[in-house]
């Protein structure tokens, strides 16, 4: 392949992305969309994705007040946040949010808000016990485009016994996919670029800015629809490419 990075030695970190690798498989704004369908709520990606940016957005704007957040305080921020915009925004095909009750919305919001913690905390029990098997081969660090409580989260999973470092983009104000953000990471595990190994569900605000740098980058496929990254980009920011992310365990470096 074309410029494709050649490596003698496996790596001896990692540095992992966190929404949609480690948590569910799955990019957040298509878990969302399945939660406000299972609700009852009938939109389509492309007007709920306008909402989570928007969320995601103020999120990020918010970090000081949502250091301290639980996993279900922050994705109850998002989704209150999302139907304020879809409130403010309505569509021919979406005017019942412009109709809906204090009540009503107050019991749409939890519905989704509960659907979507429960699927993180049953999908992370699992990840947790990759964690522990991974970590006695490398050190590892989260890095992530959060809010200012990724170390909360983290923690709230059982993850932090078995990682050396988590970088907030809230935290430290740098957001993926600037590079800076992953040599603040390998900074903290005092490991260069040439013995680490990047992996996330993004090609490009995972895997691009990592492959510049020159770590080796490891690309997590959803195999679901609606992915924003396109397969036929892999050969320019993936060196590896996993269907799930216990396949860590026994990737060929």
């Amino acid at each position: 392949m074309a410029g494709k990075l050649i490596f003698v030695n496996p790596p001896r970190a990692l540095l992992i992305d966190f929404g949609g690798t480690l948590d569910v498989p799955r990019h957040w704004l298509d878990r969302f969309l399945n939660h406000y369908r299972a609700a009852g709520v009938a939109i389509d990606r492309a007007r709920l994705d306008c909402a989570f940016s928007h969320a995601t957005q103020l999120g990020y704007a918010s970090s000081a007040e949502l250091r301290q957040a639980a996993l279900d305080e922050i994705v109850g921020f998002l989704v209150h946040h999302q139907f304020d915009w879809l409130q403010r925004n309505p569509t021919q095909h979406n005017l019942e949010f412009a109709s809906l009750s204090p009540s009503s919305r107050v019991m749409l919001e939890r519905s989704i808000c509960d659907g979507f913690v429960d699927e993180s905390r049953e999908a992370t029990g699992s990840t947790r016990e990759l964690l522990r098997d991974l970590h006695d081969r490398y050190r590892i660090a989260v890095v992530s485009n959060f809010y200012g409580n990724l170390r909360v989260i983290l923690d709230e999973c059982g993850f932090m016994d078995f990682i050396d470092a988590a970088v907030d983009s809230s935290a430290v104000g740098i957001f993926k996919p600037d590079p800076a953000l992953f040599l603040i990471a390998m900074r903290e595990l005092g490991i260069g670029p040439v013995d680490t190994a990047m992996v996330g569900d993004s090609l490009g605000k995972d895997l691009a800015p990592a492959r510049r740098l020159g770590l080796r980058t490891v690309w997590l496929r959803h195999s679901l629809p609606g992915d924003r990254d396109g397969i036929e980009d892999r050969e320019l920011a993936a060196d590896y490419l996993i269907r799930s992310i216990t396949d860590l365990r026994d990737l060929r470096w």
